[in-house]
């Protein structure tokens, strides 16, 4: 009997191959990850990739230091303008946080497909599952840390919090 639809679908994927035109799909790269980020350009946020990407990384209060690969002048005044220009706004995080967690999920739904085809498509297909929860954990240990670290901040700039248990919030945080 044939490999239904969804089985043939499966296999191009693990194989890296667009199910529709047999194409290879991109690799996975750091470029490739941040598509997410894409989404602040075109909905108005940020003028460029790189611009989303260097005030999404100065927006974060836990970041210290970022480096920036530069490559020419241009860049560099890019790069300080994009700084110049401040943190992303809040919608543009929540947007941001939103599209983590399609990402989140989608790697569920790729997690659970792949593991059930696992037994008819063999090590493939258990190496993408292995590596979907991989992805599904990380991001939702993201999402995590991201509420709680923006609790904490709450907790230490509230009014009626004791000083000392404000203080500790704020370490914590930071």
């Amino acid at each position: 009997m044939p490999p239904s639809p969804a089985v043939e679908i499966l296999q191009s994927l693990i194989q890296g191959l667009d199910p529709v035109t047999g194409a290879a799909l991109p690799s996975e790269s750091v470029l490739h990850r941040a598509e997410v980020l894409r989404a602040l350009v075109t909905e108005g946020y940020a003028a460029s990739m790189a611009e989303a990407a260097t005030r999404f990384v100065i927006t974060g209060p836990l970041i210290s230091t970022a480096l920036v690969g530069i490559a020419s002048v241009e860049q560099f005044a890019a790069a300080l303008a994009a700084v110049a220009k401040g943190p992303l706004p809040a919608a543009a995080l929540e947007r941001v946080a939103a599209l983590w967690r399609e990402l989140a999920a989608r790697a569920g739904r790729l997690r659970r497909a792949a593991s059930a085809a696992a037994p008819h498509l063999g090590p493939p297909a258990a190496r993408t599952a292995s590596q979907a929860a991989v992805a599904e954990s990380a991001l939702y240990d993201l999402r995590d840390a991201t509420a709680v670290a923006a609790t904490l901040r709450d907790l230490a700039s509230h009014p009626s919090v004791a000083p000392a248990v404000a203080f500790a919030a704020g370490r914590v945080a930071a």
